[in-house]
């Protein structure tokens, strides 16, 4: 095993995100505990991505904390923030491997020895060919023949078993522009869990989990997290895969964490997210369950009153102000009918004959 430091603990604190005006996290409280995985479930739209991308330093919150063993994400230098990266492998979501990167013109060979020569090179040694520059015969186009020489043997046997255990062997020389969409996943996710990090951030593994691959996968998975002794942190659609990959899974509705604890208590008797997504559903006539340590929802208008607490726009402002229009309009519209009805009335009475 190459070495790992020790796995942190991810803490985020009175997390805050808007967008457009809309409330997204809700002083949003979490704590991932080192040396676990925890999957974060929550339907389409819950805020699961918004909230690994804070994790990972990519979006800024509106207001909190974000930290990574002790480590405050912003409130990091650029050459903070990159040593807090190096530990951290992440698989971001997307349909597609490499976008916008330049892994694009790299076969899924090369992307794997890529990899692992970022997180290890320094830690196996100098590569046997172009000492200072690795990456050179691996990137430089029309040598095939020589491609991989240049990194060292202990990486090119990891790549290669990574290759079989994903089974990704017969599409190991293509580029992801000619891969199917799911094997592109599939080989993001092998790119991702073919290093030894203290960190694993999994943003929506499930495009890779066909019924052929499941297993396999789901054992790299764990024993990748053992073998590392890693923290996990997993967002995921797939309650079936919660359930069986994790120590601890949270459930975020309504931009807070509303549910935690052990998979088969916290995920028992849903059978999907959708009923997930009924069970622990907000709104503003209903309030949740208390959480431990945090101060329950209002009944009236709660998130009216969030953004008050928290000096933000009032999500409801504009609606407001069309009801009240509406209202008034309706109000004018009553006047002036009465006013004409009245007028009218007076007017036959006045020209009736006796």
């Amino acid at each position: 095993m190459i070495g790992n430091p020790e796995a942190p603990e991810v803490r985020c604190h009175d997390l805050v995100t808007t967008f457009d005006g809309q409330l997204v996290l809700r002083r949003l409280n979490l704590t991932v505990p080192a040396r676990s995985v925890t999957t974060l479930v929550g339907a389409s739209g819950a805020g699961k991505t918004t909230l690994l991308r804070h994790v990972l330093g990519l979006l800024a919150p509106y207001r909190g904390t974000v930290t990574i063993g002790g480590r405050d994400v912003w409130d990091s230098s650029e050459a903070e923030l990159r040593e807090i990266r190096r530990g951290i492998s992440a698989l971001l979501s997307g349909p597609t491997l490499f976008n916008g990167s330049t892994y694009a013109s790299l076969t899924v060979r090369e992307h794997l020895l890529a990899v692992l020569w970022e997180k290890h090179g320094e830690a196996v040694g100098p590569a046997r060919e172009h000492g200072s520059n690795p990456y050179l015969k691996l990137w430089t186009p029309g040598l095939e023949g020589s491609r991989g020489r240049s990194i060292p043997g202990e990486l090119i046997e990891r790549a290669n078993a990574v290759l079989e255990r994903f089974d990704l062997v017969d599409v190991a020389e293509l580029r992801p522009d000619e891969l199917a969409a799911r094997v592109r996943r599939r080989a993001a996710l092998a790119a991702t869990l073919t290093v030894d990090v203290p960190l694993y951030v999994l943003d929506d593994p499930d495009g890779a989990l066909d019924s052929t691959h499941r297993r396999a996968i789901i054992d790299t998975l764990r024993e990748t997290q053992v073998r590392a002794g890693a923290t996990v942190l997993v967002t995921t659609h797939d309650l079936a895969l919660a359930e069986e990959i994790s120590d601890r899974v949270m459930v975020l509705a309504a931009g807070r964490i509303v549910a935690e604890g052990a998979p088969g208590e916290t995920l028992r008797g849903i059978e999907a997210w959708y009923e997930m997504e009924d069970d622990y559903r907000l709104n503003e006539s209903s309030t949740p369950a208390p959480i431990p340590g945090q101060r329950p929802y209002s009944n009236a208008r709660p998130l009216t009153r969030l953004a008050q607490r928290l000096d933000l726009p009032d999500p409801h402002a504009d609606d407001a102000a069309r009801h009240w229009g509406f209202v008034l309009a309706l109000a004018l519209l009553a006047a002036v009918i009465a006013l004409v009805t009245g007028w009218a009335a007076l007017h036959y009475s006045a020209w009736r004959p006796v």
